[in-house]
Parts: C-alpha cells; structure tokens; sequence
C-alpha cells in the first residue's frame, strides 16, 4: 500500500511543480494531508489484506 500512497503524494507534488525547498516542503505536507484513512483503506484491500469493517460510531 505504501507505494499507493506514494504515487498519489508524487501527483499532487507534480501538479504544484515547485522548485524551491519552503514552498517544496509545504507541498509535501500538503500532499500527505490529501491521503485519507478511506485512501488508506481502499489500498490495503485493493492488495489483498482483509479488513475488519469499521465499527459503527455510537451516539452519545
């Protein structure tokens, strides 16, 4: 799954194109920022791992 993440990380870092190292940085976190847990999720099942369903949120 961590190439998954990557390559989506690696899109959004060529989508904003920049060169210079502070504006390189925010990107990345940026970048890290825009992968979910349902991204993360979606990966571990596309390879193969089985996941337990999420258990139901309980109302207060």
């Amino acid at each position: 799954p961590i190439e998954l993440a990557f390559a989506k990380l690696k899109t959004h870092l060529r989508g904003v194109a920049s060169r210079e190292y502070e504006p390189l940085l925010t990107a990345i976190g940026a970048g890290f920022d825009r992968i979910s847990a349902a991204d993360a999720t979606a990966w571990y099942r596309h390879c193969g791992y089985h996941l337990p369903d999420p258990s139901p949120s309980q109302s207060p």
